[in-house]
């Protein structure tokens, strides 16, 4: 979604017109043997967490597996005893395959913890997987294997303490045992002070790490710039030496060139999407020899997007064995690097997709055919993490982690039963909200509730979900049900205000629905209920969505069931369609 194919494999970025930031990609073949990308992602403190996600064509995307079920337990993973992880969890995940072994490796570092974690399995898309802890933040670190030697290594920044922020470049070697599961780490070496190319004292971190070899030399891919004006930078070297600090004159040959600045032209040369948030990016070679650069575009409340640019390498001049992003401007003029085309050749010439990248769910169980890796200390006990026999399909993630007691796909087969866990004030502090992103530029989530067995002081129902959210429900209270829309009015009402209060007679089931609108980040909401399906109404006010800190994720859809007191009552959730409009008349 968001992106289309014409007769001529074109295709239209965004490739994914959703929230999936931070994304690393590399080429494998599945297990059918065929060639195949896959990507990961950060979806944060959500559950299950860093989704694996496949394609065959760069373009189309699913999501085929995840890494973890549940990275830690405790309050703050959980959303008990007023404690949350709202936008910490794992952040910008980094994926390699050992070509000597085949096995895969995802490493991340999770700010709730400060550590950093790397998992290895031999099948990406069924697992299962290993993990390995180290208490050491390699912040948005990159991993390098070493096609020459076989080693591995795991580049990261830190503060180097000078009081300003300043982040220096480090990397550490990898050692694998693969009949252990386990990975050790060696010692911290110093690669080169300070990541921002030209504003030392001012501006992001080093972020975003992609680390590469070609023809010779090693890359690193980090972003810089300041507030939301960033730019990719990439640094080279013919081996790993650092060049000392940066005040002094450099040693060894690590030298630095912007790759990507500025705006995202359309065919015609006009300005499609200006240069705020574009930020941390990669590249991928297909099996022809093509190269491609990834990078994504914050965009408002949709989230941050991903965008596909072809690239080449240099040939010759000051541009020889460097990056080169965009399309020729006129014969013989350079590749302009504030250039990324919208409508490019496909990077291969199939129609073949390994389905959708947000669908409708009947939410009919199936067998799994995965596995992610499960904290074995954190299921066992009372059971709230036990795995209960019901399978969602992989687009959908828990806010938090899940008590698994509480929900069900088997106990009304068809159906997805919300219990509320525990009591909640408000949507912020209500555990088993299951979400799935919303989608630009304009897009409808409409479900169906059955509310027969509603207890008083539930509220239950359909929700756009972030700091700043809204939502359409039913509450229960005093033996009477009433519909609500209820809004927070901004990024600290957590509690939210209600708009609009109707009671609702003789009703056991409810359609809900949330209209978004991202075109040209307008990022309102509208909500709606019907009681045929047909008829619809609208409810409340209009939702002005604002994408902000702490969650730091563009806003999902949630179905979600809460009480202010202890309730045996619960709902059941019949099925769920996203309606999308491309607005490309396609």
């Amino acid at each position: 979604m968001g992106s289309y194919m014409n007769e001529e494999n074109i295709y239209r970025n965004p490739i994914i017109y959703a929230d999936v930031p931070d994304m690393d990609i590399i080429r494998s073949k599945d297990r059918e043997g065929r060639q195949a990308f896959y990507m990961v992602s950060t979806t944060m403190h959500l559950s299950p967490g860093v989704p694996i996600m496949k394609s065959y064509d760069l373009v189309h995307w699913a999501t085929v597996n995840y890494v973890y079920q549940i990275l830690e337990d405790g309050d703050r993973y959980c959303l008990k005893n007023g404690e949350d992880d709202y936008s910490i969890g794992s952040w910008a995940a980094s994926l390699r395959q050992d070509s000597a072994t085949g096995w895969y490796f995802v490493a991340f570092t999770c700010n709730s913890t400060q550590k950093t974690y790397i998992f290895m399995t031999e099948d990406i898309e069924r697992g299962p997987w290993y993990r390995t802890t180290f208490p050491e933040m390699c912040y948005d670190n990159g991993m390098l294997f070493d096609e020459t030697d076989g080693r591995k290594y795991i580049f990261f920044s830190q503060d180097c303490g000078d009081g300003i922020g300043t982040h220096d470049i480090y990397y550490r070697e990898l050692f694998v045992d693969i009949d252990k599961h386990t990975v050790e780490y060696g010692d911290k070496r110093f690669v080169l002070h300070n990541t921002n190319y030209e504003t030392p004292k001012q501006g992001l971190w080093g972020e975003g790490f992609h680390v590469y070899q070609h023809n010779g030399y090693y890359y690193i891919f980090v972003i810089q710039g300041q507030q939301w004006q960033r730019q990719e930078l990439c640094w080279r070297s013919r081996s790993l030496t650092g060049v000392g600090r940066w005040d002094d004159e450099p040693a060894g040959d690590w030298t630095c060139r912007k790759v990507f600045v500025g705006h995202l032209y359309d065919a015609d040369d006009n300005v499609y999407m200006k240069n705020n948030g574009i930020a941390q990016g990669g590249i991928v070679d297909t099996e022809d020899g093509k190269w491609y650069c990834f990078i994504f575009q914050d965009t408002g409340s949709v989230g941050r997007i991903p965008m596909l640019s072809p690239m080449e390498w240099g040939t010759e001049g000051e541009l020889k064995d460097w990056p080169v992003i965009g399309t020729y401007l006129g014969e013989g003029t350079p590749f302009l690097y504030n250039k990324m085309p919208v409508i490019s050749e496909l990077p291969v010439r199939t129609k073949e997709t390994v389905g959708e990248f947000v669908e409708d769910d009947d939410f009919e169980n199936s067998i799994a055919d995965y596995r992610c890796y499960d904290r074995e200390d954190a299921c066992v006990g009372d059971g709230e993490h036990d795995l209960n026999g019901s399978y969602l399909k992989l687009q959908w993630q828990w806010n938090h982690n899940p008590d698994n007691r509480f929900w069900s796909l088997t106990k009304r087969p068809g159906y997805l039963r919300l219990q509320p866990v525990g009591t909640s004030e408000s949507i912020r502090t209500a555990r088993n909200t299951l979400t799935i992103r919303t989608v630009g530029p304009v897009c409808d989530g409409t479900t169906v509730m059955d509310i027969s067995n509603m207890a008083d002081g539930m509220t239950a129902g359909l929700t756009v979900f972030q700091r700043q959210y809204g939502y359409v429900a039913v509450v229960m209270e005093n033996g009477r049900k009433y519909l609500v829309m209820r809004k927070a009015d901004n990024k600290d009402d957590a509690m939210g205000r209600c708009c609009a209060m109707e009671e609702l007679k003789d009703a056991d089931k409810i359609y809900l629905r949330i209209h978004c609108d991202f075109r040209d980040m307008k990022d309102i909401a509208d909500f709606y209920y019907s009681i045929d399906n047909v008829n619809w109404v609208q409810i409340g006010e209009q939702l002005q969505m604002n994408y902000d800190m702490p969650d730091f994720m563009g806003y999902r859809y949630g179905l979600f069931a809460y009480a202010k007191e202890e309730t045996e009552g619960f709902v059941d959730f019949d099925w769920f369609h996203i309606d999308v409009d491309s607005g490309t008349g396609v």
